[in-house]
C-alpha cells in the first residue's frame, strides 16, 4: 500500500486566479529588493534599410533602478562603440550610485541622453529596458489588463506556466500617439511565483516592436536577473502600436540582442532619481 507523499500523487495544476496572485507578490517582493543593480552590457544593433546592413556593438555600464510607484528605469552609460573606448566614460554609473550626490537623478539623466545618440536608426526606443514586462503584472495594475493561461514549460531549469495578457484599460501603460495596446506572455514559476522569462510587444505608428527577456537566478544578488534581452522593430502595413517615436521610411527594420553581466547591487535613495527632469 502506497503512504505519504507517493499516496498524494501529482500536485494539482494552479488555476488563472493562483498564478495572477503568487507573480504579483513576487513583483512587489522582487521591488523592494532590487533598489539598484549595475551591469555590464554587451548590446549589438542591426539596421535593415531595404538591402543595406549596419551594423554597432555597444558596451556599457547599466543601472537598473526600481521606483516605488513607476516603471524600472535603465540608465545607460556607453563606454565602447565598435571596439572604440570612449574617453572618461567607464564605471561612472558604479562611481554615482556608491557617492550619491542631491543631483543624483540630473546626473544619471544626462548619462542616459549623452547614451541614446549611439542608438542604430531613427526610432527612439523607450522599450528596451529589460523588466518593462513586469509592469503588467503587478497587483495594481492587473485590473488593467486580460489575462489567460497557457501551457506549462521548463524554463530556466524550473516548472513555470505562460501567463499571457492584452492591456484594456486607458489611459494606456506605454504612452503612444495613437494609444496602441500592449500584450505578452509572461512565464511564471510554478513553485513561488518567480518570472524566469517575458515577452512583450506593441504595434504602433507602422510597426511592431517585440522585445523578449530571459532571467537567470543570481546568487551574488540573490534575485533573478535579465540576462538576455533581444528586440525587434519591424514594418507594419497598418499601424497599431508602443512607446515608439518614429519618423522612417517602410523599409527600414532594427533588432538588437543586449547580454548583462557583472551584477552589483546598491542601496540607493530612488526618491532622489524620481525627481529628475523628464521622467
Amino acid at each position: 500500500m502506497n503512504t505519504g507523499a507517493a499516496a498524494a500523487g501529482p500536485r494539482p495544476a494552479l488555476q488563472l486566479g493562483d498564478v495572477l496572485q503568487a507573480a504579483g507578490r513576487y513583483v512587489a517582493a522582487y521591488q523592494r529588493s532590487f533598489s539598484v543593480v549595475v551591469s555590464r552590457e554587451s548590446y549589438q544593433q542591426r539596421l535593415f534599410t531595404g538591402a543595406r546592413l549596419e551594423t554597432r556593438d555597444l558596451r556599457s555600464e547599466v543601472a537598473l533602478v526600481a521606483l516605488d510607484d513607476t516603471n524600472w528605469i535603465l540608465f545607460r552609460d556607453v563606454y565602447e562603440v565598435d571596439g572604440r573606448s570612449i574617453a572618461d566614460r567607464r564605471d561612472r554609473l558604479t562611481q554615482l550610485f556608491l557617492n550619491p550626490t542631491a543631483d543624483l537623478g540630473q546626473q544619471a539623466r544626462r548619462i542616459l541622453d549623452e547614451s541614446a545618440r549611439y542608438n542604430l536608426g531613427p526610432i527612439t526606443r523607450t522599450l528596451n529596458t529589460p523588466t518593462q514586462a513586469l509592469d503588467f503584472i503587478r497587483t495594481q495594475n492587473q485590473s488593467r489588463s486580460s489575462f489567460r493561461l497557457g501551457g506549462r514549460a521548463t524554463v530556466e531549469g524550473v516548472q513555470a506556466y505562460e501567463l499571457r495578457f492584452e492591456e484594456t484599460a486607458m489611459p494606456r501603460m506605454i504612452v503612444t500617439r495613437d494609444n496602441a495596446v500592449a500584450s505578452g506572455r509572461l512565464w511564471v514559476a510554478a513553485a513561488d511565483g518567480a518570472i524566469v522569462r517575458t515577452e512583450l510587444q506593441i504595434r504602433s505608428a507602422g510597426v511592431v516592436a517585440t522585445i523578449s527577456v530571459n532571467y537567470a537566478k543570481h546568487d551574488k544578488v540573490s534575485l533573478w536577473v535579465p540576462v538576455r534581452m533581444i528586440e525587434s522593430y519591424e514594418p507594419l502595413t497598418t499601424a497599431t502600436a508602443s512607446g515608439l517615436d518614429v519618423d522612417r521610411p517602410p523599409s527600414v527594420r532594427i533588432d538588437g540582442t543586449a547580454t548583462y553581466s557583472d551584477f552589483r547591487q546598491f542601496s540607493v535613495d530612488t526618491k532622489t532619481i524620481r525627481k529628475a527632469p523628464g521622467h
